[in-house]
């Protein structure tokens, strides 16, 4: 048989309750940060997968040595301006007779100026 405080007047089942709340609360906010540290390592996981899965893609279609055949240019004054380039080289050199020297231009800078040079 139970007795909920009669004789005493105090409620003894929701005073253990409310100490045993104040107790768990710690394991609460601890029980929620790793919920959300889970949740972060997930997404993160997610996002390495994406980046993972773009870069093969990139490199598996777009870079492959197969699609950077050989190229040829052409120009209205040949004595002016020369340029070759091929799947191998890597670099792409461009001469001309500004100033008597010769540029050199890499894949690189092709990329960041857009081919314009």
């Amino acid at each position: 048989m139970r007795v909920s405080g009669f004789a005493s007047g105090m409620d003894i089942d929701q005073t253990v309750k409310d100490l045993m709340r104040a107790e768990r609360q710690p394991i609460n906010k601890l029980n929620q940060q790793k919920q959300t540290l889970e949740w972060q390592t997930e997404m993160y996981q997610d996002v390495n997968k994406r980046f993972f899965d773009f870069r093969n893609t990139i490199f598996d279609s777009i870079m492959k040595k197969s699609s950077m055949t050989d190229r040829s240019a052409t120009s209205t004054n040949d004595s002016r301006v020369s340029a070759t380039a091929s799947a191998d080289a890597g670099k792409c050199y461009l001469f001309g007779q500004r100033g008597q020297t010769a540029g050199k231009i890499s894949i690189a800078e092709q990329l960041r100026t857009g081919g314009r040079t």
